[in-house]
């Protein structure tokens, strides 16, 4: 399976699916804009482009993230059986909270996360929590076969 094909598996925000509905594209996927996705390849130092049809999400959990990569690597088959919840550095892999990242990109095996702050305060501790997640994620992938 893909990756996109896997996180979409996930994505179940209610806001993000609203948003499809109401701009007619309940059963596809909208588009980045060329200029978005021009402008995030500028600020990331991305070389390859970011195509048209790349999947995104908003509020993509990371635990969901978690389970995306199961399937990725190993099957919706194995991904579906009871699995050991991973305790890495005082955290667990799937934890019961809604910490996410605001913007998920994916295409071929790119993955891209942007966090974005408009409103309210980014504190350090936060920073800190979602760093951690990542790095979580990133030993947890790499223990996959």
């Amino acid at each position: 399976m893909n990756l996109a094909d896997a996180l979409e598996l996930f994505n179940r925000k209610e806001r993000n699916l609203l948003v499809r509905l109401a701009l007619g594209h309940k059963e596809r996927r909208l588009r980045l804009s060329d200029s978005f996705r021009r402008d995030v390849e500028k600020e990331l130092g991305i070389e390859h482009e970011i195509p048209a049809d790349a999947w995104w999400a908003t509020d993509f959990h990371f635990s969901w993230l978690a389970g995306a990569l199961k399937v990725r690597a190993q099957g919706k088959e194995e991904a579906l059986k009871p699995q050991d919840n991973l305790l890495f550095e005082e955290r667990y892999l799937v934890e019961r909270n809604q910490e996410d990242i605001d913007l998920v990109i994916a295409s071929g095996g790119h993955l891209i996360m942007i966090e974005a702050k408009a409103y309210g305060a980014w504190s350090n501790r936060q920073m800190a929590s979602k760093i951690q997640r990542l790095n979580l994620l990133d030993q947890y992938y790499a223990t996959l076969p």
